[in-house]
């Protein structure tokens, strides 16, 4: 098996995903797409004898080649599942491509976990995005699930239509649905805490100090 780190970098896959290549995908309905630019790579990968699922993926730009007939393009424009020839990196193992729609606005964080973009907006919007986040967090959580590692960086703000969206996360968890705590909003950076007493279990739900 090859390294995780050279998944992507070197070999078959590498090849395959060169821009300008055209990745054909089969559902909800055949579609063609063509790379315009690899933008990151992810590796998740367990020890050999591990019983979960391992990950590697990388996330590219690309364009459709058919026009989607739809007043409403799902966010899941399309995916294919295949299994790996004998040149891929698990020669026979399971391969998914995804093609999802570019959301309109801006990221509010960054791999850091830290909000960046979001402390760069003046305080009415950002108090718009608190709001957007309440909501969105428990309209989530009602549907009984989460997404993995969530930060700032899943978050996409469109300031037309003062709405979150959630991206680029890849799993999610069972979660039952639970009131709001305003200690969510220090865990995304919506808020700057001088200290992290919001994390004590026992916490007494002191926002004086926090900066907005």
């Amino acid at each position: 098996m090859s390294p995780p780190s050279s998944w992507f970098t070197e070999g078959h896959m590498c090849q395959a995903i060169q821009v300008g290549n055209v990745i054909s995908l089969s559902h909800p309905k055949p579609s063609k797409w063509r790379i315009l630019e690899v933008l990151r790579e992810h590796d998740y990968q367990k020890y050999e004898t591990a019983k979960d699922p391992s990950y590697a993926s990388v996330q590219l730009s690309s364009e459709a080649l058919e026009d989607f007939q739809h007043a409403h393009t799902p966010p899941l424009l399309g995916y294919l599942e295949d299994q790996q020839d004998r040149f891929g990196p698990v020669p026979g193992g399971f391969i998914t491509y995804y093609a999802w729609e570019a959301m309109p606005g801006i990221r509010l964080g960054d791999y850091t976990g830290k909000a960046t973009r979001f402390w760069t907006l003046d305080k009415k919007e950002r108090e718009e995005i608190r709001v957007a986040f309440r909501q969105i967090y428990l309209e989530i959580t009602s549907m009984g699930i989460w997404p993995d590692s969530a930060a700032a960086t899943n978050l996409v703000w469109n300031s037309e239509t003062k709405s979150l969206t959630w991206v680029g996360f890849w799993n999610c968890r069972a979660a039952q649905p639970q009131p709001w705590k305003d200690w969510r909003l220090a865990l995304f950076d919506f808020v700057k805490s001088p200290d992290n007493s919001w994390t004590d279990p026992d916490w007494n739900g002191d926002t004086s100090k926090w900066e907005y």
